[in-house]
């Protein structure tokens, strides 16, 4: 005997009903039905579907945490919010968008006295709680279906290196992000850089030591996979006041 569970409603379709009850402009929309369609496919498929990985810029203002909302609004209509994971990579940015941070999402640990990330010891856990802890991180990571990176311009070559280093444990694969499907970073390389570290988005300081260039090395040609790039421009936040979108746009470009 069959039994009709009825219409499964896709990814599209819901990306199609957030984005009108959000209200979304043209490119946001484009963002959102671009990740939906990809989604769709992994549904069907995940094994053999290509991964996305995608850029969304702007400067600030332009509605790119509008676009990280309108996914998280996505996956919790099809009850899949499991499948979703929001970082960015500082807590600020991390609560405005209700994620979490990178580092915390890859337990990794920011000690101030090196220069890179290292991973977290659990604080002296035993054995068998560093394996049962393991086993749940694994799990969780491989569920995920899309990876978002909020205020990727304070990203640094080796932080990404170790990122994706992580997340390939996590997930035991040799792919990049450990071959989840979907990958969006969003940010305006405009704003806040690296601390400590040298940016993604510039090939690798002849200085560095051996080792920070091999990882260095790795992120930029990580960061230079996504090729596929939407920019918003339609400013939001100041969209009533010309005089204010001017200022922010001078103040962005250095010359105030």
């Amino acid at each position: 005997m069959e039994v009709d569970v009825g219409h499964r409603p896709s990814f599209r379709e819901a990306g199609v009903n957030v984005a009108a009850s959000l209200s979304l402009n043209e490119r946001q929309s484009l963002a959102l039905q671009m990740v939906c369609r990809k989604l769709d496919e992994v549904r069907e498929d995940e094994v053999n579907t290509e991964q996305l990985l995608l850029f969304i810029g702007g400067e600030g203002g332009t509605g790119k945490s509008r676009v990280i909302e309108s996914l998280a609004a996505v996956f919790n209509e099809l009850d899949q919010s499991h499948r979703l994971l929001v970082t960015a990579t500082s807590g600020t940015a991390a609560a405005s968008i209700d994620g979490i941070t990178i580092h915390s999402a890859c337990h990794l640990s920011q000690n101030k006295n090196r220069r890179q990330p290292t991973t977290l010891d659990s604080f002296g856990a035993t054995a068998a709680q560093m394996s049962r802890m393991d086993g749940e991180v694994k799990a969780e990571w491989r569920n995920r279906w899309l990876l978002v990176i909020d205020e990727v311009s304070m990203l640094g070559g080796a932080t990404l290196s170790t990122i994706n280093s992580s997340i390939r444990r996590f997930r035991d694969s040799d792919d990049d992000f450990g071959g989840i499907p979907v990958v969006i970073f969003c940010g305006d390389f405009h704003q806040f850089r690296p601390v400590t570290e040298r940016s993604i988005i510039l090939p690798s300081d002849p200085l560095m030591t051996p080792e920070s260039r091999h990882k260095h090395d790795e992120a930029h040609t990580l960061w230079l996979r996504f090729t596929t790039v939407i920019i918003l421009v339609e400013q939001v936040r100041a969209a009533a006041d010309i005089r204010l979108q001017q200022l922010l746009q001078r103040i962005r470009a250095g010359q105030q």
